[in-house]
């Protein structure tokens, strides 16, 4: 069906920025072994969420977020990303129109 997969690390409060960093690279692994042709993006200011959300369905990249469960670091972040994704013309139908996510 050709839809974009989108990666969220939570629990990123506990971890080390050296350890974020690894969990990029061990990503970006797993894509090459299973050779998913996509490219991880990290999401880190609403300039990449604008472009990466407008270019979603022509380019192959992978939306990365890494959010906080403490302190809600990456949320807004993640719920700006959601709210601007395009909408699938035809997967959008009667019974999927009314369709939301809400996150808390």
């Amino acid at each position: 069906m050709n839809l974009p997969i989108i990666t969220i690390f939570t629990k990123v409060d506990l971890v080390s920025e050296s350890t974020k960093a690894q969990l990029i690279r061990s990503l970006e692994d797993v894509i090459a072994n299973l050779q998913i042709n996509s490219t991880p993006i990290l999401l880190q200011t609403n300039d990449d969420i604008v472009q990466i959300s407008r270019n979603i369905k022509e380019k192959n990249v992978m939306p990365v977020c890494m959010v906080s469960n403490v302190d809600w670091a990456g949320i807004n972040l993640l719920k700006s990303f959601l709210s601007m994704l395009p909408v699938n013309e035809q997967v959008k139908g009667e019974e999927n129109e009314n369709v939301e996510v809400d996150l808390f």
